[in-house]
């Protein structure tokens, strides 16, 4: 008897999970990614009538490998979640910053990047926790000084389409770390033709 009452309580709790609102998903999920190894912070709130929208502070010194790996354990659990269409943006070391895409574009091309000694920050589809007005997601980069502005936006896109993303459309900058000097435009022509 005390087996058949214990599986009823099983069966309970499980219903009662399946059926959590998007606040408690949401906060479910920025709980547990908080405790993930690399992982300095978390927030995540609802979006949507099943979605969410999450950003993750993420230590600097993680290697490519194990970004790959926090990324796809992050997908796997908004998926165990039954969390539709996750909006799940990572910022590596305060300066690398990207937003997961089913493709893992945004992933390779910040893996790239982070490699490249021209650059001291980028982001790649980042999508902020509390965007500033008139804030455009797309590609974006920091040099540290006016002439890295010359062969930066190169890198950038090359970096991008080399993982397999297409420009067309896409906002493309980049800027000093000062902020004394910056290019943008769109597209594949862009900032080329700013």
């Amino acid at each position: 008897m005390k087996i058949v009452r214990l599986s009823v309580a099983l069966l309970a709790l499980a219903a009662l999970a399946g059926c959590s609102s998007p606040d408690e998903k949401a906060h479910e999920f920025g709980v547990w990614a908080s405790t993930l190894e690399y992982v300095a912070s978390g927030d995540a709130r609802p979006a949507g009538a099943a979605g969410l929208t999450a950003h993750l502070a993420v230590d600097g010194a993680i290697s490519a490998g194990d970004l790959a790996t926090l990324a796809e354990t992050l997908r796997e659990r908004a998926d165990s979640q039954g969390i539709a269409s996750p909006e799940i943006n990572l910022i590596v070391g305060n300066a690398w910053g990207f937003s997961l895409d089913d493709e893992r574009v945004n992933l390779a091309t910040i893996n790239q990047l982070r490699d490249a000694p021209l650059l001291v920050g980028a982001t790649i589809d980042y999508q902020p926790l509390e965007p500033s007005p008139g804030y455009t997601p797309g590609l974006q980069a920091t040099v540290g000084s006016q002439a890295g502005l010359r062969d930066a936006p190169a890198e950038l896109m090359a970096a991008y389409t080399g993982a397999g993303g297409a420009l067309d459309g896409k906002a493309v900058s980049v800027a000093t770390a000062d902020g004394t000097g910056s290019i943008a435009g769109e597209g594949p022509a862009q900032p080329d033709d700013a």
